[in-house]
């Protein structure tokens, strides 16, 4: 380039390989975060997949749906609407780690991505 002036071109060459070499580092740090993101949907279609099948012989989501139907059956019958109050009344009052417990095992039953797209 300006072989008149050896040093101009060394420090040009210099600067060229820096950048080659930024760009390089830059783009297997972009090909790292692809095969790391593909990693982790391979892993959650896997995920899916086995609480797919595994829910073909369970009774789970069936147990709570009754369970969870109930109480809005019998708010409709004027004799049982009190059992209904004072239940959700002791619900109420129940300690948290019970309620995070009854909310998680409801919550591994229809799947935990219907609740947090629930709490958005």
């Amino acid at each position: 380039m300006f072989p008149a002036i050896p040093i101009v071109s060394q420090i040009l060459g210099i600067g060229q390989t820096y950048l080659e070499t930024t760009a390089k580092k830059k783009q297997a740090q972009t090909e790292a975060e692809i095969q790391v993101l593909k990693k982790a949907t391979e892993s959650e279609q896997d995920w899916r997949r086995l609480m797919s099948e595994g829910s073909h012989t369970s009774w789970k989501d069936e147990y709570w749906t009754i369970v969870l139907s109930i109480p809005a059956i019998m708010a409709f019958i004027p004799s049982m609407q009190i059992y209904v109050k004072e239940g959700f009344e002791a619900l109420n009052n129940a300690p948290d780690w019970y309620m995070w417990s009854l909310l998680t095992a409801i919550a591994a039953s229809f799947g935990l991505r219907a609740v947090s797209k629930y709490k958005r």
